[in-house]
């Protein structure tokens, strides 16, 4: 665990669970897909070839809302896991919550995980067979819990959420 003073990125997250997922099942490897939806931050101008990759990207089938990770690998009660990771203190927009929601309405594992070790804690549950079927948060280095006890930012309605 890194120290509290530490805020890691996104993307440092997004790496960090990666790497230890790698390591902990490297014979499903391949089975943990990151799906490339990040719209890159326009410079001063917005128009011209920015302009051009939205269209693009739209056009190719890009959907806002769409997690960074899927894991294509099913289990006895769902079809396989999206993760949309969040750094510690980041925000869920409408449309992702609307994502995982449908996911989970037709069978798919869906979380929000605050952290790698979140999504670390989230994944081994999954593989496991122990990860509920329904949409979930998983506060920075904390327990599962239905992502309506949760506020926007992963802070358990009324309370921190539990550090590890």
């Amino acid at each position: 665990m890194r120290p509290a003073s530490v805020t890691a990125s996104e993307d440092q997250e997004a790496a960090a669970f990666v790497a230890w997922f790698r390591t902990a099942y490297p014979s499903l490897a391949g089975c943990l897909i990151h799906v490339k939806n990040e719209t890159p931050k326009p410079g001063k101008e917005r128009g011209g070839a920015f302009a051009g990759l939205i269209a693009k990207q739209k056009r190719m089938g890009t959907l806002k809302g769409t997690p960074d990770y899927f894991l294509s690998i099913g289990t006895d009660e769902m079809h396989g896991l999206f993760i949309e990771m969040k750094k510690e203190g980041g925000s869920v927009k409408p449309e992702q919550v609307a994502f995982l929601q449908g996911a989970a309405e037709r069978g798919y594992g869906a979380v929000v995980a605050w952290g790698w070790s979140a999504a670390a804690h989230a994944t081994a549950r999954y593989l496991k067979g122990t990860l509920p079927p329904y949409v979930l948060g998983v506060p920075y280095d904390g327990e599962p819990v239905a992502l309506g006890v949760l506020t926007l930012t992963g802070k358990v309605r009324g309370k921190a959420p539990t550090q590890g």
